[in-house]
């Protein structure tokens, strides 16, 4: 488990990190994260509100991005209040779930 992924879902901080898409493209993201936990496939992943940075689908808007995908992450210093729209606990897509935002 990620401590870091997890600190930054309980102190509701915005994180910052680069992904690589599934052709290898990496792409910058700012995100919420919500919730952080293992796939039906057995990878960790974080649920995220994404916010910014760069995106083939619509910002702002839900994610699911893998954590062997990610690098170069940094738990910033801003925050973020309430749920953004659509949020659900008990995510579906991640089993077990090792931190949630309550």
């Amino acid at each position: 488990m990620n401590n870091t992924i997890s600190e930054a879902i309980r102190n509701r901080r915005i994180i910052r990190f680069l992904y690589a898409d599934e052709a290898g493209n990496i792409h910058k993201r700012v995100v919420e994260p919500y919730a952080y936990g293992v796939t039906k496939q057995g990878n960790e992943a974080i649920r995220c509100y994404q916010i910014g940075g760069s995106s083939e689908t619509e910002i702002p808007g839900w994610k699911l991005f893998l954590v062997d995908r990610m690098t170069g992450l940094i738990i910033t210093d801003e925050t973020f209040e309430g749920c953004a729209p659509g949020y659900a606990h008990g995510d579906k897509g991640l089993n077990p779930i090792y931190c949630r935002i309550p």
